[in-house]
């Protein structure tokens, strides 16, 4: 599965039929399971890096961050960690 497509869908800006793409391919093996969820928690870590190297402090004086500007969108694991499908 493509990396961009996963980091949409993670995002929760994945197009319908990326989403039902996503889930499909999840639904194929384990190892499509597996591998979304390390993409995931690769995911984090870079949403995690950015939001610590946006709020460190320039010119030497200490900025104060607004509480929950970084906002991870849910995995949407159900039952059995597969994505839960979308709905519309």
């Amino acid at each position: 599965m493509d990396r961009n497509v996963l980091h949409r869908f993670f995002a929760g800006t994945a197009s319908f039929e990326e989403e039902e793409a996503v889930c499909d391919w999840v639904d194929a093996s384990d190892k499509n399971r597996e591998e979304l969820i390390r993409e995931r928690k690769y995911f984090d870590v870079l949403l995690l890096h950015k939001a610590k190297n946006s709020s460190m402090p320039q010119s030497g004086h200490q900025e104060e961050r607004p509480a929950g500007d970084v906002q991870i969108a849910p995995l949407g694991l159900g039952k059995d960690d597969a994505p839960v499908r979308p709905v519309r």
